[in-house]
């Protein structure tokens, strides 16, 4: 209570909410949604009456997670979490998920592909089982330089990671969403001179046809 909370995820029943929220601590700065630190993995009913931890993350200022996303079954959540604060150490997480009875996880794996120390921001399961995720992160590069950030897939079975827009030349791309007719949506600074001066664009599965769609 009284403290951040955010990034609200509904399963697709409307029976509940996900939401990240500040525990431990952290100073509020580091402990904003779209840092994460120091927040843990919760779930409210739609009430508004009974709310339930699913996810902890390590103590103190280590611990950090990101962006909860349910694949369509409500049988999966995908996140990321940073496990160390310095250097900084972020990965990737899909859990199964139960809302039967006391909502809770199990069965983690985690992920951290592409280079060593990289930050990882997730966006969204691409299939049932949400094998194949969507999300941003540095994974080519060795630095902490965010406007290089670039939006990928990565297959757990298989280790695949797949690069669909590229964040060098000091470009921003992050918050891929795709839609039902298969196309992804995401913001980027490509084309503005200002690395993180962000308009949307659209482009396929595989990362073709990319196309701007706003000029703010």
């Amino acid at each position: 209570p009284n403290k951040h909370m955010g990034q609200p995820a509904w399963t697709h029943d409307g029976a509940f909410v996900l939401f990240q929220k500040q525990v431990g601590t952290c100073a509020d700065a580091d402990a904003v949604v779209g840092t994460g630190g120091c927040n843990d993995l919760w779930v409210i009913d739609a009430g508004g009456v009974d709310a339930f931890v699913l996810y902890t993350v390590a103590a103190g200022p280590n611990g950090a997670l990101l962006h909860a996303q349910l694949n369509a079954t409500d049988t999966k959540v995908f996140f990321s979490e940073r496990t160390v604060e310095s250097p900084s150490t972020w990965r990737l997480v899909v859990c199964d998920i139960e809302f039967v009875g006391t909502p809770s996880t199990s069965g983690c794996v985690t992920a951290a592909p592409g280079a060593a120390d990289s930050f990882y921001e997730s966006h969204q399961c691409l299939d049932a089982t949400c094998d194949t995720v969507l999300f941003s992160c540095l994974c080519d590069l060795t630095d902490d330089t965010l406007s290089d950030i670039g939006v990928r897939t990565y297959v757990f079975s298989t280790t695949t990671l797949t690069t669909l827009a590229d964040g060098s030349n000091n470009t921003w791309n992050e918050h891929a969403h795709q839609g039902s007719d298969g196309r992804i949506v995401w913001a980027t600074s490509f084309g503005n001179a200002d690395p993180i001066a962000l308009d949307y664009a659209i482009m396929n599965v595989n990362g073709a046809s990319k196309q701007r769609l706003t000029g703010f």
